[in-house]
């Protein structure tokens, strides 16, 4: 299944070999990614201050503040909403829990296959993305409802 619409994506690790080839292969995967990448959660927080996205693509194992607390950060501090998916080299079950319980929408194991990962990366991004748009579009026409409704009451 393929998705027309750009992505425009905030990538985010301390590893730049890492960072470098996912953001590589991401762009080489569709030419409607475009890929920005943060050396550190405290750089990716200032670019959030300065740019949108579409989505948030992070380590899990940040060694700056740590991977909740970025997330946390994203989405209290900052009241960003947008999908936000870690990923992480290890596939231990409380890792998983923790993420999502924090609010992360999805979190992917990175494994030693770079470029199966992110395909299967790119795949779900655009099912993340998709959602969130028709979230926002349910409830944009719940509010307008909402507030046409409030007219006619009486």
């Amino acid at each position: 299944m393929k998705f027309e619409f750009t992505k425009k994506l905030l990538l985010v690790g301390d590893d730049s070999d890492v960072l470098d080839q996912v953001k590589i292969e991401l762009e080489n995967e569709s030419e409607n990614i475009d890929v920005i990448s943060a050396s550190s959660p405290n750089k990716a927080l200032k670019v959030l201050e300065e740019e949108n996205f579409d989505g948030i693509i992070s380590d899990y194992h940040l060694s700056e503040i740590g991977g909740i607390q970025f997330l946390d950060d994203v989405r209290e501090d900052k009241k960003v909403d947008i999908p936000f998916i870690f990923f992480t080299g290890k596939r231990k079950q409380e890792i998983i829990l923790k993420a999502l319980e924090a609010g992360a929408n999805r979190v992917l194991h990175r494994g030693d296959d770079i470029i199966l990962f992110c395909k299967i990366l790119n795949q779900t991004l655009g099912q993340e993305i998709l959602n969130y748009k028709r979230k926002k579009e349910l409830e944009h026409h719940r509010n307008k409802f909402d507030s046409n409704f409030e007219l006619f009451r009486i």
